[in-house]
């Protein structure tokens, strides 16, 4: 795209996203916001109202339209919680109703690729234009899930009526969707050739095509990875599994060799103390049997005093008798 007040808004629509902390709007938003040139914007097709309140908190006026009403609520509660400074840039309808030439820049973000007539929606954004104001279109175009709408074909009566009342500045393939930049252009002989348009919009779809072509194979390639990773996966949880149980078995085994060789220490203190009162017990018998052993030898002892004793009187009172009868003997 062309045009220096172009660039500065593009410019600006970047420094806002630096700036702002909440999450980033889709491409196509971003895209649609950074085209936007001049002060006094006109969203013809707002939806949830995403693009007017960028726009609104960079300095931009601007006319919000949206004719589905649960959308058009949607951007009311977004709207209700923006500052007050934001809130008084942005005047939301429900149907187009504007004065002629009071719009800098005309927003028509997946609008058109519905209408079964595109003119009447282009010639209102002409008269809402000013005299060097722009159209900032964009469509469904490539792997977005439109079937219909993935050739350069579809394109050709857009890209005509617009040449009818449009100089087309720049035209743009983003991700799922084509980005068109058209100037309100009065002279006739100025308006844009579609033709080299055309050309290269069905070179970029060739190219496109080939492009989806091997993201397609890089995506079944991917998935036949993911299904490699998660048989890997599961034979990692089965082998995890395993490797649990083992470990509560051997923690288990760990529990009952500690609880044997508790016991086993217990039956060797229990064994240490029973030699230990059997060697005493050994020990009091035979200090027992010692003091029986003195105590047999000494009445031993004293029955042979006493039988020597017993013995030494007895002879001696024998002798006595003898010598008794012996002086008998001799007084006869």
């Amino acid at each position: 795209m062309s045009g220096t007040s172009t660039t500065a808004a593009k410019a600006a629509a970047d420094a806002a996203a630096a700036r702002d902390t909440r999450p980033p709007p889709p491409a196509r938003i971003r895209w649609l916001c950074g085209r936007a040139r001049g002060e006094r914007l006109l969203d013809a097709a707002s939806s949830g109202g995403a693009a007017a309140l960028i726009l609104a908190r960079e300095g931009s006026s601007v006319v919000a339209v949206e004719r589905d009403g649960a959308a058009l609520e949607r951007a009311r509660e977004l709207l209700e919680a923006e500052p007050r400074d934001v809130r008084e840039r942005v005047r939301l309808l429900g149907r187009l109703a504007v004065e002629d030439d009071a719009f800098d820049t005309v927003l028509l973000g997946q609008a058109l690729e519905d209408e079964d007539q595109i003119e009447p929606s282009l010639e209102n954004a002409r008269r809402a234009l000013a005299a060097d104001g722009a159209a900032v279109i964009t469509v469904p175009y490539g792997s977005n899930g439109y079937l219909d709408r993935d050739e350069p074909a579809h394109l050709r009566p857009l890209l005509r009526a617009l040449s009818r009342s449009y100089a087309i500045e720049d035209v743009e393939v983003g991700h799922g969707f084509l980005g068109i930049v058209a100037r309100v252009e009065p002279d006739s002989q100025a308006r844009t050739d579609v033709g080299p348009w055309l050309d290269a919009l069905e070179s970029a779809h060739r190219r496109l095509a080939d492009r989806e072509h091997v993201a397609a194979a890089h995506d079944e390639e991917l998935e036949e990875r993911d299904r490699s990773a998660a048989a890997q996966g599961r034979a990692l949880d089965r082998a995890t599994d395993r490797a649990e149980r083992l470990e509560r078995r051997r923690a288990r085994l760990e529990e009952s060799q500690q609880e044997a060789r508790r016991r086993a220490a217990d039956a060797e203190r229990r064994l240490s103390r029973q030699e230990t009162e059997l060697a005493k017990a050994k020990a009091e018998v035979d200090r027992r049997k010692e003091q029986m052993d003195r105590l047999r030898a000494s009445r031993s002892f004293r029955l042979v005093q006493l039988l020597w004793s017993l013995s030494g009187a007895a002879q001696r009172r024998l002798g006595r008798a003898r010598a008794a009868r012996g002086g008998t003997s001799s007084g006869s």
